[in-house]
């Protein structure tokens, strides 16, 4: 069985904005330019530059909020990631166990 990492909760204008930010990101990778400025080239990382990383970073945070409820499929349980480190580094699921489970309802 494969392993897979569900985000709950999404309300819709956040999702609008991650396909704002799913059209921005498709383009830029199509059209080889920063996904922040538009400068052209090829960037593996969608942005030329640390300043484009972390304004991306902060915009990211801004749309979505700080952290993020992440359901692991296996356990069941629902873990609060920072945004940031999903944004940085992705998140698996044997990472889940590093952050706080939260208990349904809460809005901690």
């Amino acid at each position: 069985m494969p392993e897979e990492v569900i985000v709950s909760g999404i309300d819709p204008k956040k999702l609008a904005k991650s396909i704002r930010w799913n059209e921005c990101i498709n383009a830029a990778l199509r059209e080889k330019c920063c996904v922040i400025c538009g400068s052209e080239g090829v960037y593996s990382l969608l942005t030329c530059s640390e300043k484009c990383h972390d304004q991306m970073k902060k915009e990211f945070i801004e749309d979505f909020g700080p952290f993020k409820d992440i359901t692991d499929a296996e356990t069941g349980k629902t873990h609060r990631v920072p945004t940031e480190v999903i944004f940085e580094q992705g998140i698996r699921p044997q990472d889940l166990k590093k952050y706080p489970v939260v208990e349904k309802g809460s809005n901690a």
